[in-house]
């Protein structure tokens, strides 16, 4: 993979949401290691899907199942939103279907 690429791109959004950074804004880069602006993130997730068979099915299936967490259930919707339209796009590209939230978070309490 190159260095820069929409897998990491995804990664840093998954960060700034799992992670508290202890000097936010510390590089001042909307592009670092963690990202808030939501404004590129559309065009992001298709890129990714593009380019996904660049990455490992390990790699894939846990940012997948990440993304659908936060979408179902992170309490700020505009990261919740994302983040739904991101799990949406996986299941279109690799032929899934969709859980429900009960259904994600009934499995996830067994």
């Amino acid at each position: 993979m190159p260095k820069h690429n929409s897998g990491k791109d995804l990664v840093h959004y998954m960060r700034d949401v799992v992670l508290n950074a202890a000097y936010p804004g510390y590089n001042g880069e909307p592009e670092g290691f963690m990202r808030s602006d939501y404004e590129n993130f559309i065009d992001i997730v298709h890129l990714f899907f593009k380019d996904m068979d660049s990455y490992p099915m390990h790699f894939l299936m846990h940012l997948i199942h990440a993304g659908e967490v936060v979408g179902y259930n992170h309490p700020n919707t505009v990261i919740s939103e994302h983040w739904h339209y991101f799990y949406v796009q996986a299941c279109k590209n690799f032929h899934m279907n969709q859980e429900t939230k009960d259904q994600l978070n009934s499995r996830l309490s067994k």
